[in-house]
């Protein structure tokens, strides 16, 4: 992750709850790992698996629903 000039408290989001779409790469990750470090709770969605390990992403294969079939 890189660092940056912004100044961060580590309660800043203390007991707060937050969904990250997309958190796994690029801006998600980098918005999921801000919220992580503030002492939220973070829960990652994304349809792709995290480079990393991580116990917060939810995984879950999606399909697509089928037609419906006409009679």
């Amino acid at each position: 992750m890189s660092t940056s000039n912004i100044s961060s408290d580590a309660n800043e989001f203390a007991g707060k709850r937050a969904l990250v779409t997309g958190g796994t790469k690029g801006a998600g990750k980098a918005i999921a790992d801000r919220f992580q470090q503030g002492g939220a709770i973070v829960i990652i969605t994304a349809r792709s698996a995290p480079a990393e390990k991580t116990d917060n992403h939810l995984s879950r294969r999606m399909s697509r629903p089928r037609k419906a079939q006409r009679r």
